[in-house]
């Protein structure tokens, strides 16, 4: 095991982070995910995902594979990464194929430059929709401090699609994202992540943007212990001028390591049961299985899937 990374994997769809966190989280070097498809159908894949990783010295992510497994048949995905001395990532190479019929079906290149990050995406669409190669391109930027405070996105065409800009403040990020529309940029949604004198996220506001004017739209406020620990998780969506509960995340720890995490829904003026996560610690009390039980409104049913 190792330390410096944290994975998420999030139900219906999943994601997977590879951030580089603290110390104080483990950081695996290989996981296994196995789904119970009779609770979503939608993995057409199957039920099993694998994950092996790879770091450098510094504990920071080089390679990652990421193998699908279905009936007889396999997908396997591996990402490669590189990173400037700041730990920013400045390279990112990624190729995927099918074990059942060997081939490149996609590829992505990240070229660096003078503190400018180019990531160049292609895709070969032939094996799945017969459309032919679609080419996109991103470009990173960062200022003196190694904070990234530009992202551009552009077409195959080299038309541009999307930016995202960052603004830092006292305890304060916002994150705009603009889009182009015909021939001007339209701003479509803003970020705010505001943080304590210590460094810890306290919440996040969402705004959409109305006829070019931003409105409330979601906002997430983070609890903490008295050892830092995140203990809750409140959603809330804004209407009729006031923010309203949709969901919540309580988490318990044993000796700072996260032991079991709750999800909960806004029903009828209060907070219901709806699922939750309980993790199997090891001797050094770092999780080596994650099991996700579903709430059936008198108890939780295991099995819903398991990493």
């Amino acid at each position: 095991m190792r330390k410096g990374l944290f994975f998420c994997f999030i139900l219906p769809g999943i994601s997977l982070s590879a951030m580089p966190q603290s110390n104080a989280i483990c950081q695996p070097d290989s996981a296994t995910i196995y789904f119970d498809t009779s609770f979503n159908p939608q993995w057409h894949y199957g039920g099993v995902w694998d994950f092996s990783c790879e770091y450098d010295a510094d504990g920071l992510l080089t390679q990652l594979l990421v193998s699908v497994f279905h009936e007889d048949e396999c997908l396997t995905r591996r990402y490669q990464y590189g990173y400037d001395l700041n730990h920013n990532q400045i390279s990112n190479h990624y190729i995927g194929y099918d074990c059942s019929s060997p081939g490149v079906d996609y590829e992505t290149k990240s070229v660096f430059h003078n503190n400018l990050l180019q990531y160049q995406l292609k895709i070969d669409y032939s094996l799945h929709r017969g459309l032919g190669t679609l080419t996109d391109s991103t470009y990173f930027h960062y200022d003196s401090k190694g904070r990234r405070i530009c992202q551009e996105s552009f077409n195959g065409d080299y038309v541009p699609t999307t930016t995202i800009r960052y603004e830092y403040g006292d305890n304060e990020k916002v994150v705009t994202t603009e889009r182009m529309e015909g021939n001007q940029w339209i701003a479509v949604k803003r970020v705010t992540y505001s943080y304590s004198e210590m460094g810890l996220l306290l919440n996040t506001m969402t705004e959409t943007s109305i006829d070019g004017v931003f409105a409330n739209s979601t906002l997430v406020t983070n609890t903490y212990d008295e050892q830092n620990n995140c203990i809750g998780v409140l959603t809330q969506k804004w209407g009729n001028e006031s923010w309203n509960n949709v969901k919540s995340v309580v988490n318990s720890y044993d000796n700072g390591h996260l032991v079991l995490a709750k999800l909960m829904k806004w029903q009828d003026e209060e907070f219901v049961d709806a699922n939750r996560a309980v993790y199997e610690l090891n001797e050094a009390g770092y999780p080596i299985v994650v099991n996700f039980e579903k709430w059936n409104g008198n108890e939780c049913i295991e099995g819903t899937w398991i990493s």
